[in-house]
């Protein structure tokens, strides 16, 4: 399998593009994909594996630090441009934290108007100035009208407000049992990833991250008011949550019963998917869906919200299809001879990621299928499928415009572009 198209000329380091993200992947990538650039960090960071965030243009970094002289652990914050042909540091400060920056947890950061909070560290963005919150141990879950919601991991949540210098300690309210990881496996994957806050105003609220077995509780962000969401199907055997932007979406476990709330956990519908266990992948494009799409999609498998849907058809001799949203048009090709190892006769499809083109002419899809861990551009239009080893090194990948991805290394940070780019 080639990393990009015959033909095209050695590609010089850098990046060249617009650098910008419109929530779809360039139709570029049907060349191909190479390396614009490596990026290390310090060797303290990388040796627990630091957490990466971006936003708008600027890659946000954490990870472990110590500060000489000073007992305890630290947390070490960078920030990087990466609209030029090579990441340019922006801030680089190290300050002190009572959590650790070992921790994993999800969401890692959560994104304020003019600081990122990470742990109990506050990170001023302009500036990188670290100042510790008064949380302690607790995870930073969301924020919305100047209120940080945190999470204990265990069975606690507060809500918290900064003035004139203080932090305020608005509620805290019980919760059912909590998992120690966050939201890292929340969720049916059709919100961006870390999405808990939905509603806005007054019924503005966030999903508590309990277990699959635990009853679905939600908290009012102003007020720390807990709310218990009916579960479809019989009761204490599992669900799926997800949130939507105006409520939530749960489905019993066996995904063929759901239910739709408001952001107050009013019910709104309920719906029954026909046994569509096997749904379409859905194009991760960074947007919203709402407790509408939700419904249509695992009613109808129509995805409105996204560029697209991806799905294998046939039987035995399997292709790949590419449903566009914007017209119902499809885009079909043969599955490739070197992904063929991964069929089965049903067509079976899997993948953790597809992300694709506006046009329907490249497809991104991280792992093939389950026994799969390679990450592949495929030109939908030629049946031709591009890979990388350098690519498929990577401990976990970030998309940061449509013709940059992004990867974390043991050393530090590598970016991938298209390779006619």
């Amino acid at each position: 399998m080639r990393e990009h198209a015959e033909g095209l000329p050695t590609r010089a380091p850098g990046y060249r593009g617009s650098a910008t993200n419109t929530h779809s992947i360039s139709p570029q990538w049907s060349s191909g994909v190479a390396t614009a650039w490596s990026l290390s960090l310090p060797p303290e960071m990388t040796q627990f594996g630091p957490q990466m965030f971006v936003e708008g243009q600027v890659l946000y970094i954490a990870g472990y630090a110590t500060i000489e002289g000073q007992i305890g652990s630290a947390t070490r914050t960078q920030a990087y441009d990466l609209s030029g042909e090579e990441p340019t540091l922006l801030w680089d400060t190290v300050g002190p934290t009572k959590n650790s920056a070992i921790a994993t947890y999800t969401p890692a950061f959560v994104s304020g108007e003019n600081q990122l909070f990470f742990h109990d560290v506050v990170i001023d963005k302009a500036t990188g100035e670290q100042t510790q919150a008064p949380w302690g141990k607790d995870f930073p879950i969301a924020q919305a009208d100047g209120i940080v919601v945190t999470c204990s991991a265990t069975t606690t949540c507060s809500g918290w407000t900064h003035t004139s210098g203080e932090w305020t300690n608005l509620w805290t309210t019980p919760t059912n049992p909590q998992v120690g990881y966050g939201f890292g496996n929340q969720g049916l994957g059709y919100a961006p990833k870390g999405t808990v806050l939905t509603g806005s105003g007054k019924d503005a609220s966030v999903l508590v991250p309990t277990d699959r077995q635990q009853p679905v509780q939600i908290l009012n962000i102003h007020t720390g008011e807990a709310t218990i969401l009916p579960e479809p199907g019989t009761t204490g055997t599992g669900h799926y949550v997800e949130v939507a932007s105006d409520g939530f979406v749960v489905l019993d476990i066996g995904q063929k019963q759901g239910m739709a709330f408001d952001s107050t956990g009013a019910v709104r519908s309920r719906f029954n998917t026909g046994g569509q266990i096997f749904l379409p992948a859905v194009s991760h494009d960074d947007t919203s869906p709402s407790t509408e799409d939700l419904t249509t999609f695992l009613t109808y498998q129509r995805a409105s919200w996204v560029r697209g849907t991806v799905d294998l058809v046939g039987n035995k001799d399997c292709s790949i299809e590419v449903t566009l949203s914007s017209d119902g048009s499809t885009r079909t090709t043969p599955v490739p001879g070197v992904l063929s190892t991964y069929m089965t006769s049903s067509c079976y499809f899997n993948p953790g990621e597809v992300r694709v083109s506006a046009d329907g002419s490249v497809l991104y899809a991280d792992a093939f299928a389950y026994q799969d861990t390679s990450r592949y551009f495929i030109d939908m239009s030629n049946g031709l499928t591009y890979t990388s080893p350098e690519l498929n090194a990577m401990d976990k990948t970030m998309w940061v415009f449509d013709d940059m991805l992004i990867g974390m290394t043991k050393s530090g940070i590598k970016a991938f572009v298209p390779a006619s780019s």
